[in-house]
């Protein structure tokens, strides 16, 4: 309260003394202008949840209506096949196994007609009756063919063939034997001895074969 008491004290003063000439004012100007607020000042206008443009949402395809298909009037209903009959297996002859044979046995036996001979042969030299006519293809003539000869499958023969080789191979080098032992000369009880031997193989050979072609049908 005192102090506002002074304060009116001195103007009163003031005004009553001459009057004192004050400075014109220079009248100072504004320029406003209109700066266009940054965006990060305005207020966010929260768009409506319906309005938000989804940023990860993808185009929706649009979905094809599949066509109904529609039954042809004029399809025909497809009919079930009817099962064929089972053919019956057509009838195969029987034959028996001593027709299928039959040609086998008909070789093996020219065969062991064309070289009992030539055993025969073999045999006289070995009581040392001595002839001519010891040539060694004979035997080659007398098996000819044998590795042509088909074994029926109808019987287990095949073994005579078998023995045949081994005929043949023993009744070679015994005429061989006889034809140089028998050339112009007596031959030797060397030689006498070694026939012996190869016509005792010979026998057993001959054997076997004979008891094979008793079990041809």
């Amino acid at each position: 309260m005192r102090a506002m008491l002074i304060c009116l004290t001195l103007a009163l003063c003031v005004s009553c003394g001459s009057p004192t000439v004050l400075p014109t004012a220079t009248p100072i100007y504004v320029v406003i202008t209109n700066t266009p607020i940054p965006a990060t000042m305005t207020a966010t206008t929260v768009p409506s949840p319906t309005t938000i443009p989804s940023a990860t949402a993808l185009p929706t395809e649009t979905l094809v209506p599949t066509e109904t298909l529609i039954p042809s009037e004029t399809a025909v209903p497809t009919q079930t096949p009817r099962p064929s009959k089972t053919p019956q297996p057509t009838a195969v002859p029987v034959v028996s196994c001593a027709t299928q044979a039959a040609p086998f046995k008909t070789r093996v036996l020219a065969v062991r007609k064309a070289y009992r001979p030539l055993v025969d042969k073999v045999y006289s030299y070995t009581l040392e009756l001595v002839d001519a006519n010891f040539d060694e293809a004979r035997v080659t003539a007398a098996f000819a063919g044998i590795d042509t000869i088909e074994v029926p499958a109808c019987a287990d023969v095949g073994e005579i063939l078998y023995y045949f080789r081994l005929l043949r191979d023993t009744l070679w080098p015994a005429f061989i034997e006889m034809k140089i032992e028998s050339n112009g000369q007596y031959p030797s009880e060397e030689s006498f001895a070694r026939v012996r031997s190869w016509h005792e193989e010979i026998k057993g050979f001959e054997r076997n074969i004979d008891e094979l072609i008793t079990t041809i049908p």
